[in-house]
């Protein structure tokens, strides 16, 4: 089954549960299906299940890419097994986007974002790639690639999403802690599994292959203790957590101050990152 008709195939599925569905970026959501009371009674005492439909994957790798992802994000690289959130700057200190940065190598980096900065962001990261200075290309040895439509992506928020996980793991597997990443086998099918919170609870990001995505959207509600959750409930979770989120939702020139980046722990201390020197605090 192609990335395609994947996506048509889940656009059906939600419109079957009677999904308000709205174009939003770069792929068409559901913003809600029937009460909103019950989708935050969900994401709180459950657990919702949402299709991140619109998130952007980036992938960056080779032996440079660890110099690369160092100059253009501001946050604490992560270990590889984990990930962090980090600002990007432009060179005049605007604040450009703040990806999930997923460390899954020593030289490979899985760059989330689900803002409409993504095609931005892409654009951004493959021309540092390929900058050069006084004849020398310090990242030539690193490839840019959008995966966006390569995986599935679903999010299970709640205090019951890790129990429903376990159902699909292998005697002596685990669940990552949170801030972790995994390559788990679900069911048999090899998937990317990040552990996040939302909300004080449990959050993962489920990234599964397009040919197996309806099935596992079907066998994800088949517990009674999942609900369908759409954006516009998810979201407003997302914001408090993610204060640079209300920040980021205009297209306009985005201005940030160190010590803001700094209060929502997406910027390290060193001033070795691009943008830096042009902050103000």
């Amino acid at each position: 089954m192609s990335s395609h008709s994947s996506q048509v195939d889940l656009l059906k599925e939600h419109m079957l549960l009677g999904g308000v569905m709205a174009q939003r970026h770069r792929a068409q959501v559901a913003l809600h299906y029937h009460s909103a009371s019950n989708e935050k009674t969900a994401v709180l005492e459950s657990c919702a299940l949402t299709h991140l439909a619109d998130l952007g994957m980036m992938l960056v790798s080779g032996t440079d890419a660890l110099g690369l992802i160092q100059a253009a994000v501001a946050c604490t690289l992560p270990d590889v097994g984990s990930f962090a959130y980090g600002a990007v700057l432009s060179g005049d200190g605007a604040l450009l986007g703040v990806p999930m940065v997923v460390r899954t190598g020593d030289t490979e980096f899985l760059l989330l974002d689900n803002s409409s900065r993504f095609e931005l962001l892409y654009e951004w990261i493959s021309w540092l790639s390929q900058v050069e200075q006084q004849g020398v290309a310090p990242y030539e040895n690193t490839s840019v690639s959008n995966e966006s439509t390569a995986l599935v992506p679903f999010q299970l928020t709640g205090p019951q999403a890790s129990s429903i996980l376990n159902d699909y793991l292998t005697q002596h597997a685990t669940l990552p802690k949170q801030g972790g990443v995994a390559n788990l086998t679900l069911d048999s099918t090899m998937s990317i599994v990040l552990h996040d919170g939302i909300a004080g609870q449990d959050s993962f990001i489920v990234l599964v292959p397009p040919a197996v995505s309806v099935v596992f959207w079907r066998s994800f509600l088949s517990f009674s203790e999942v609900e369908p959750v759409g954006h516009d409930v998810l979201d407003t979770f997302v914001r408090k957590e993610h204060p640079w989120t209300s920040a980021l939702s205009h297209s306009d020139r985005v201005s940030v101050t160190r010590t803001m980046l700094s209060n929502w722990n997406i910027c390290r201390s060193a001033d070795d990152f691009i943008g830096a020197r042009a902050l103000s605090h």
